[in-house]
């Protein structure tokens, strides 16, 4: 498992969303990837580097996520802001998804 959360920070997009989706298959009675801060900013600052799959996988990480304060809220709306404009509606969904997840409680 140790080796798989460090492909998450690998260079190469499509190594980390297969070391993403294994981790959620190897540890799904466990909810799956344990969703941190530090895994949220590090994939929304890649997040165009990614296919429309890998997209799609980052959104619904996004959404289980919750930030502890306002402004780090607002920091993860920002860097999602363009995936509004994206041509495949599963990631514009996935971004409003998250959206509305993110500010359920304001």
């Amino acid at each position: 498992m140790e080796q798989l959360y460090g492909l998450t920070n690998d260079n190469d997009a499509l190594v980390t969303i297969n070391a993403i989706h294994a981790i959620n298959e190897i540890l799904a009675d466990k909810g799956g990837i344990d969703v941190t801060r530090q895994l949220v900013i590090a994939l929304l600052n890649r997040i165009k580097d990614f296919n429309e799959w890998g997209q799609s996988v980052i959104l619904d990480l996004c959404a289980k996520y919750r930030p502890e304060t306002e402004d780090e809220m607002f920091d993860i709306m920002n860097l999602l802001e363009d995936r509004f404009k994206h041509a495949s509606s599963s990631v514009v969904l996935g971004a409003v998804k998250v959206f509305l997840y993110l500010t359920q409680h304001n």
